[in-house]
């Protein structure tokens, strides 16, 4: 049984420093015995100067321009400027569906969470969508020990509730950097593929986009016995069933339904990677950098 996350352990006003928490043991999880720059390459060609912000990497200063303006400058390489990276949390009804004490949205918040200390490390600029039942609330991109706080403050505030928001949904596409890397979590419970619609208009500046598929492994079975009831967490609706004469064909549906989202992604550019809610987080983190760091090399 995975352990609690510590984001649902502690009241709000202490939620953000169990969040970090969190995700400094899954980064360092994830990345104990290997070098720390594994979700690209570092530029081999000088790019511009910055200036140096608290949590900035001291093996990327200048010291020599710091002798000449007695002010700390950090060097970026050309092929690290200008590349964003745009995080996006499904936050609707469905994403509060828990097993074994862990709710999707507790583990999307402490995956992300996780995702924006690796690329933060790497000095990568982040923003973070939410898309819930208040609409979509947007972080633009920044760089920096503080645009990580605001966007961990975000996420440890977050709740699910509702269905997706489809009045704004289709009118949102936010600037963005002309290099992007777009990471979305959801459960793609959607009522007429409204999640991968908004996926692929994010993605319409051809940006590398991953979609994570997290699901519970009772979802994918119908670990159920005898009559039961079946809540639709984003509208309420419930539905009786019997669970060992409707297995069989529940199975079938949602195996059905997780090929066609997979064939989906593959037509329109998209990485399909699935996340199950009793894996523990750690082994998939890593797993997920391991392959980034395969396919990056020539």
């Amino acid at each position: 049984m995975p352990a609690k996350p510590l984001r649902t352990l502690a009241p709000l006003t202490s939620a953000v420093h169990d969040l970090a928490i969190t995700a400094h043991r899954l980064v360092d999880a994830t990345l104990r015995g290997q070098h720390r720059s594994l979700l690209k390459g570092r530029g081999l060609e000088f790019g511009q100067y910055r200036s140096y912000e608290p949590g900035d990497d001291l093996r990327l200063l200048d010291w020599k321009l710091f002798g000449r303006s007695d002010r700390y400058f950090v060097r970026e390489a050309e092929t690290e400027s200008n590349v964003g990276v745009h995080l996006v949390l499904d936050a609707t009804g469905s994403m509060a569906y828990a097993e074994q004490g862990l709710s999707k949205i507790d583990f999307a918040c402490n995956w992300l969470a996780a995702l924006a200390l690796l690329f933060h490390n790497q000095q990568d600029s982040l923003a973070l969508t939410i898309i819930s039942d208040g609409g979509i609330q947007h972080l633009p991109w920044q760089r920096g020990r503080a645009q990580l706080a605001r966007i961990w403050h975000q996420l440890a505030m977050v709740n699910a509730g509702k269905p997706w928001p489809t009045s704004n949904s289709h009118s949102f596409v936010p600037s963005s950097p002309s290099r992007g890397i777009i990471l979305c979590i959801s459960d793609l419970s959607q009522a007429d593929n409204e999640i991968l619609d908004f996926l692929k208009r994010l993605r319409e500046g051809r940006h590398e986009t991953t979609l994570f598929h997290l699901l519970g492994a009772a979802e994918l079975t119908l670990n159920l016995s005898g009559h039961s009831w079946i809540e639709d967490l984003e509208t309420g609706t419930q539905v009786a069933i019997d669970a060992e004469s409707a297995r069989s064909s529940y199975v079938e549906r949602v195996e059905t339904y997780i090929d066609s989202m997979k064939s989906e992604c593959l037509v329109s550019g998209i990485t399909y990677r699935r996340l199950m809610l009793g894996e523990p987080a750690e082994g998939a983190l890593r797993a997920w950098v391991q392959q980034r760091k395969s396919a990056s090399r020539p």
